[in-house]
């Protein structure tokens, strides 16, 4: 009897399976809403005494209301509302709302309430899509990784784009013509450090060799000589203008 007990209930568990409601990544509802109180300079007894103690017998009377916390400190109160499960928090927000608007006698010195309608949301993963194609065509392969994702039980996606950083070099005009230089020297000079030349193949090896070393970084840039002038002295671009480094963003959520 008992083995056959057992084998009724692994029949009954493997039929019923394909029943079962799942998610990668479950949704975590908070159904509550909280009310908070600024008085400037109160201490906590008579923050509880002049706030908590008269907003919350109105607010436990809002309909759905299961159970209520509230922490008083030195100017400041939070009163936390915990409503039934299910609850349509849109409505109990407002219920919540028209109910602190009703209470009249909190002390004028107390600013007013803010309602707040409870909600947390974890980050379970980042995933990373990069490729040597233009920031548009990653924001195509994100929607449609998006649309994958939601079609797999993922309820809600962020999308966030970062492109690579970018060195911005911004020279006045009257320091080009004080040191008699142009952009186009200075865009010259710029092209000629920030990569390392070629020398050649090492036979047999399947190696390059290349010489000198990239400029990337604003303090590099900002040391390239533009010009060596007749008395010893070299002309860098820090002496022309501030190198700073941009990183251009593109979010959308």
């Amino acid at each position: 009897m008992a083995n056959l007990l057992l084998l009724v209930m692994l029949v009954a568990g493997i039929a019923s399976i394909p029943n079962l409601r799942a998610q990668f990544f479950p949704d975590v509802i908070i159904d509550n809403v909280t009310v908070s109180v600024s008085w400037t300079g109160a201490g906590a007894e008579d923050v509880d005494a002049g706030s908590v103690q008269v907003l919350e017998p109105g607010l436990l009377a809002v309909e759905g209301v299961e159970s209520s916390s509230a922490r008083s400190t030195e100017g400041s109160a939070r009163i936390t509302l915990e409503f039934e499960p299910g609850w349509d928090m849109g409505r109990a927000a407002d219920d919540v709302q028209t109910a602190v608007d009703t209470i009249t006698t909190l002390p004028d010195e107390a600013e007013e309430p803010t309602v707040r309608r409870g909600a947390w949301r974890d980050r379970v993963t980042d995933l990373v899509i990069t490729g040597p194609v233009s920031p548009e065509q990653l924001g195509i392969f994100a929607d449609e990784l998006v649309v994958r994702l939601f079609a797999q039980g993922v309820t809600r996606t962020t999308i966030r784009g970062v492109a690579a950083p970018q060195t911005l070099i911004e020279v006045p005009s009257l320091q080009l013509i004080a040191h008699e230089i142009t952009m186009s020297e200075i865009a010259a000079a710029i092209a000629g450090e920030v990569d390392a030349d070629p020398a050649g193949d090492i036979t047999g090896a399947n190696a390059r060799v290349r010489t000198g070393t990239q400029k990337r970084s604003p303090e590099e840039i900002s040391g390239i000589v533009l010009r060596s002038n007749p008395d010893g002295s070299k002309l860098r671009i820090r002496d022309e203008a501030p190198v700073t480094q941009l990183r251009s963003s593109r979010a959308r959520s």
